[in-house]
């Protein structure tokens, strides 16, 4: 018997199972499709010896070669810094020395009135002092080149003083002298103190301090060192020649570079503290001592009244013998002494009767002049000193410089020959 055609529009026929069952059971044995595979990262292979012997190579000689490139340009920014802090520092001692000079100039031009009113034959030695302030003034003005509208306008002031000084000794005016006074102690001595106070300033805050320059050469060693152990467990081998050459010469330019660095931060540390601190107190004791004696021979002519006047040589008097105590060698040479002299034989002539002033006169010289004399010479020597110091520095900078370069060339050299060898063996 033929069985019926099952409908395909039916849910099931008979003896079917539904179609869902159909389709579990047919679906149960099929496998679901695996999912694309994801590309895999390459995994990074170890560098090759010879590709790390090549980088440490480029690595030592680069550093040896920036130490040679920028050494010489610190080192010679570091003899500059000397040069200039010497510069300044004898612009400020020439400019003190100016200062007083003038101020001795009007001491020494009313002694001579002195001496000319009472008989007696004055000397010309304002006229010395003047030469001195002008030849020293000069010296400033070349010394530093920065200052020169400054310097011209001082030096107009400067040549007006010497003109009114010199016009009232030739007459023997009161009046003439008075003038050229007025025009020193309001006009002249503050245009000086300004240009001396700007500098003293800059002399605070300058520095020739490079000592960043030894970190640089550290840094190649360090690196050569480093180098030297990657080489070594690489090569099985302790010890690289080229290497141990290039470390020796690196430190000795280290240690090199570090003491002249070192020497130069000193150097201006010195003439900040000590060398311009005990010239400008001799610069200042002089100026103070000469213009206790302008003010005596002030009240003496007349020119000012007393009361003022021992008020001005009192105060002088006390600042000279402030800055005298900070001059040890001021207290060997028996200056103290001279100047206790020179204020006891002012108070016995500003007591004498008139017919004694010319003997008083002549006696209250003496300190006066010793201490002048001993001032002068002290000034002259520390700043003969402070140059000498900072000149002979900075030539040792200067003539370091090649042996900073060639050194550090070599070492260069030394370190990539060192590596170049087992390099070639494991190419």
């Amino acid at each position: 018997m033929t069985q019926p055609t099952p409908n395909p529009t039916r849910p099931f026929g008979p003896g079917m199972p539904p179609a869902s069952a159909a389709k579990g059971r047919k679906g149960k044995g099929v496998a679901k499709p695996k999912a694309a595979p994801t590309p895999q990262t390459r995994e990074r292979r170890p560098m090759t010896t010879a590709r790390v012997l090549a980088l440490w190579r480029l690595v030592v000689v680069l550093s040896c070669l920036a130490v040679a490139v920028v050494g010489p340009l610190v080192l010679n920014n570091n003899r500059a810094s000397l040069e200039r802090v010497n510069a300044a520092s004898q612009q400020v001692l020439l400019l003190q020395s100016v200062r007083g000079e003038l101020l001795a100039a009007e001491a020494s031009g009313t002694q001579a009135l002195l001496l000319s009113a009472d008989g007696a034959t004055p000397d010309d030695q304002f006229v010395g002092h003047l030469i001195s302030a002008t030849e020293r003034f000069t010296q400033a003005a070349t010394v530093a080149q920065d200052d020169a509208d400054r310097m011209t306008d001082l030096a107009a002031s400067i040549t007006r003083y010497t003109a009114d000084l010199s016009r009232a000794m030739t007459s023997g005016s009161t009046d003439q002298v008075t003038t050229a006074s007025q025009y020193l102690q309001g006009t002249l001595l503050g245009q000086l103190d300004e240009l001396i106070t700007d500098n003293l300033g800059w002399l605070e805050v300058s520095t020739a301090d490079q000592r960043w320059l030894s970190a640089l050469v550290a840094v190649s060693i360090v690196l050569m060192l480093i180098a030297s152990v990657v080489v070594a467990r690489r090569t099985r081998r302790v010890l690289n020649l080229g290497l141990v050459v290039a470390i020796g010469i690196s430190v000795a330019m280290f240690v090199l570079v570090t003491q002249l660095v070192t020497t130069s931060a000193q150097s201006v540390g010195a003439v900040q503290t000590s060398g311009v601190t005990g010239a400008t107190s001799v610069a200042q004791a002089y100026s103070a001592v000469t213009e206790a004696k302008a003010a005596e021979g002030r009240v003496l002519l007349g020119i000012t009244p007393t009361q003022q006047g021992q008020a001005a040589y009192s105060s002088a008097v006390d600042t000279a013998g402030e800055m005298l105590a900070m001059l040890p060698a001021a207290q060997g040479a028996g200056m103290d002494t001279q100047l206790e002299q020179m204020i006891a034989t002012h108070d016995e002539l500003m007591a004498a009767p008139a017919e004694q002033l010319p003997e008083l006169v002549a006696a209250a010289q003496q300190p006066y002049d010793a201490l002048v004399e001993w001032l002068a010479q002290q000034s002259i020597q520390i700043g003969a000193d402070l140059d000498q110091q900072l000149t002979d520095h900075a030539a040792t900078v200067q003539n370091a410089i090649g042996f900073v370069v060639a050194g550090m060339v070599a070492a260069a050299l030394a370190g990539g020959i060192g590596l170049s060898q087992p390099l070639r063996r494991y190419r």
